[in-house]
């Protein structure tokens, strides 16, 4: 099922991956997900054929609307060609609609890079550390409130080896880092959702949309606001 009806994430140009759950069919509450449909219309599905690394189906847990449960043991999805979704890109940006059940420990929602050790979006010990990439290590925000749902966005400038993140549309601090130039087109390079090197998510993910460019100001806070008024969170 696509979403239809006024304003969407596919009306901002650069959207190579797109998944939410309110919008999967044909499963019931504690289901395992083998298949997280795209709905980029680029076929990006995420999935997961080992039936013990599948994360679950979870029904009117925020806003009357379901999620993808990862249990921080080995849970993940992996993006069809996702090791090319950013390649030889000046940038990208990730938003995400997400409760981390567990902020004390290292947790990421995506890996970028080979072996899928950097982390594009998660929270680390103390829980402040909610955004960052690999080579990145200042984009923080006060402490998350376990089991609370955020809209967090990242953009990643890679040209001037610059993240920034967001925090239901409030800017956190800005971080400089890495290499700058593109995201090189580096073999084994894949994607991921639910875990980076050994960093499992203990949470809920109810949407995770990805560009391959850099959005303005106004078409991130569009996106944010979309997914703040979908879900009840109000995004500023």
């Amino acid at each position: 099922m696509n979403p239809g009806g006024g304003f969407s994430p596919r009306a901002i140009p650069g959207l190579v991956f797109y998944v939410d759950a309110s919008y999967i069919t044909g499963l019931n509450d504690g289901d395992s997900v083998t298949t997280w449909s795209d709905l980029s219309g680029n076929g990006n599905d995420a999935t997961q054929e080992t039936a013990a690394a599948k994360p679950v189906y979870k029904v009117n847990i925020i806003n009357g609307r379901p999620v993808v449960r990862f249990d921080a043991t080995d849970d993940n999805l992996v993006i069809t060609n996702g090791g090319t979704l950013f390649r030889n890109k000046p940038g990208g940006t990730v938003i995400a609609v997400v409760a981390f059940n567990l902020t004390g420990n290292k947790q990421y929602l995506a890996a970028l890079t080979p072996s899928g050790a950097g982390r594009i979006i998660g929270a680390a010990s103390p829980g402040y550390r909610i955004l960052d990439t690999d080579g990145f290590t200042g984009v923080t925000f006060p402490t998350l409130s376990t089991g609370t749902f955020y809209v967090l966005s990242l953009i990643v400038n890679a040209p001037s080896a610059q993240g920034t993140g967001y925090r239901d549309g409030t800017a956190g601090t800005t971080a400089n880092g890495g290499t700058a130039g593109n995201f090189s087109d580096t073999s084994g390079l894949r994607t991921t959702l639910g875990i980076a090197s050994t960093a499992t998510l203990n949470g809920d993910l109810a949407a995770i949309v990805m560009y391959d460019r850099v959005l303005t100001a106004i078409e991130r806070f569009r996106v944010e606001r979309y997914f703040g008024s979908h879900y009840g969170i109000t995004v500023l």
